[in-house]
């Protein structure tokens, strides 16, 4: 999970005028993503299968590659100021789950970026 904040202000690409698709896959990131490669994948668990289950999306369906209809929707609920940023709650829940659960963070790869992804800098809550 990854908070993704637009930062086009800052020259970071940002799709906010196009469409989006969804997608998953399953990677081999043993060699670099975990504890510096100090866990590895244990392929006698082969093959890794993933699903989704009551999984729904609530977006403005884009058709024929014509993003217009939707960037002039109004009164869609992803829009409201409600959820433009996180709240305290929230906040609190997104820092727990970064503090148990996460395992690799690029921001903080400083093997493989030297220098820190311009985005790094603002995409963390305080």
């Amino acid at each position: 999970m990854r908070v993704f904040r637009n930062n086009e202000n800052l020259g970071v690409p940002f799709p906010n005028s196009q469409g989006v698709g969804i997608y998953a896959s399953i990677w081999d990131g043993s060699n670099w993503a975990t504890d510096d490669g100090w866990v590895k994948l244990n392929w006698t668990y082969a093959p890794f299968v993933a699903s989704f289950q009551d999984f729904g999306v609530d977006a403005c369906e884009v058709e024929d590659s014509n993003v217009e209809a939707c960037i002039k929707a109004r009164g869609m609920w992803w829009n409201l100021n409600t959820y433009l940023n996180l709240n305290a709650n929230q906040i609190q829940a997104l820092h727990n789950v970064q503090s148990n659960y996460l395992v690799y963070d690029y921001c903080t790869d400083t093997k493989r970026y030297p220098t820190m992804p311009v985005e790094c800098a603002s995409n963390w809550y305080e």
